[in-house]
């Protein structure tokens, strides 16, 4: 099996340890036996904003999007997905949470990489759901 392979575009001025991130994420796609890329992009709340406007028609920021780019007609390819993350908002939900940022943006990479994966949080059983599985993965403590 190809493990799966977690890409970083970091387009902002804070200096972050992805790595610890980017072996729990990794982990979560191989035990749900997803192959291929996942690019997560750090930006920002304008970012956010304009990605949130054009796909979803509300226009204000928000936290994490994820877009699930596998191809039906072209299944050779391995991409997976792309995940969004506003620093931003991670800053200040960290914040509030009285937590490091690092912790707050692997919540949701591991956030957005559920929503990749088909789970989604519309009804209050899918929100509850989201919610165990976040928080059984943010509890492990996995090497990088």
């Amino acid at each position: 099996m190809t493990l799966p392979r977690i890409e970083w575009v970091v387009k902002a001025n804070k200096a972050l340890d992805l790595e610890y991130t980017q072996t729990l994420a990794a982990q979560v796609l191989a035990d749900h036996e997803a192959t291929g890329e996942v690019t997560i992009l750090l930006t920002d709340d304008r970012h956010l904003q304009d990605l949130n406007r054009e796909f979803r028609n509300i226009d204000s920021p928000t936290d994490v999007l994820s877009f699930e780019l596998t191809d039906p007609v072209h299944p050779e390819s391995d991409t997976l997905g792309e995940i969004y993350i506003s620093l931003d908002r991670a800053a200040s939900q960290a914040m509030e949470a009285q937590r490091p940022l690092s912790e707050e943006v692997t919540h949701l990479a591991i956030h957005g990489v559920l929503h990749l994966l088909g789970f989604d949080h519309q009804t209050d059983v899918d929100h509850l759901e989201m919610v165990r599985r976040e928080t059984r993965y943010l509890s492990q403590r996995i090497q990088a």
